[in-house]
C-alpha cells in the first residue's frame, strides 16, 4: 500500500555566500562580495514496509490517485476469472464480484460495489460504457494497478502499472 507521509513545520535558514572569489591582485576591488541567501527546507519522512527521510518541501494540493477500468465484456469465466490488482489488494473475477453474463452494466455496478468495500478506495460508474472510474489513496506515492487478463473482461486505463499519481508532490528545498 501507499506509505504514509508526514512532513515537519517548513524552517527558514540564513546562510552566508560570496557571490565571486577573491583575488588579491586586485587591490579592494578583489574582496569578494558577502550576502546572504535563504534556505527553506521540510523534514519529510516516509513510513510503510521501511522507513524513509528526506529534506525538501511539500507542494500542492491534496489530491487522489485515480485509474479507469472498463468491463469491456461479460463472459463467464470457466476457472478463475481476470484479477485486478489495486495497491496491495487483489479483486477476483466471479470471487469478489460478480459476472452476469452478457450484462456489462450489472457487471460493472458489481465491481464498483468491490472496490468501494477496499480500505482507501472508491469507485463509481464513469462516462463511458462499462468505465469504472477509480480514486485511491492521495499522497506523492504511487499506487499499484493492474489487471491480469484471463477472460479478457477488463481493462485499465494506465500502462505502466500504476495508478496516476495525487498530491501534494515533494520537491527541492526552496533557496532564495
Amino acid at each position: 500500500m501507499a506509505k504514509k507521509i508526514k512532513a515537519t513545520k517548513p524552517l527558514t535558514q540564513l546562510v552566508g555566500v560570496l557571490e565571486g572569489g577573491s583575488d588579491p591582485s586586485r587591490g579592494e576591488a578583489g574582496n569578494p562580495v558577502k550576502k546572504r541567501s535563504s534556505f527553506t527546507t521540510q523534514q519529510i519522512s516516509a513510513v510503510g514496509a521501511a522507513k524513509i527521510n528526506y529534506q525538501g518541501m511539500i507542494s500542492g494540493a491534496i489530491e487522489n490517485a485515480t485509474a479507469t477500468v472498463t468491463v469491456d465484456a461479460a463472459a463467464i469465466p470457466d476457472h478463475t476469472g481476470d484479477t485486478l490488482i489495486l495497491g496491495d489488494y487483489e479483486l477476483i473475477e466471479h470471487v469478489h464480484w460478480t459476472v452476469t453474463e452478457d450484462d456489462i452494466a450489472a457487471t460493472q455496478t458489481a465491481l464498483v460495489t468491490a472496490i468501494g468495500n477496499l480500505k482507501g478506495f472508491s469507485a463509481e460508474a464513469g462516462a463511458g460504457a462499462g468505465e469504472v472510474d477509480v480514486t485511491g489513496p492521495s499522497g506523492p506515492s504511487a499506487v499499484k494497478a493492474k489487471v491480469i487478463t484471463r477472460t479478457g473482461n477488463l481493462s485499465l486505463s494506465t500502462s505502466d502499472g500504476y495508478m496516476s499519481k495525487g498530491g501534494p508532490t515533494i520537491s527541492a528545498p526552496e533557496i532564495t
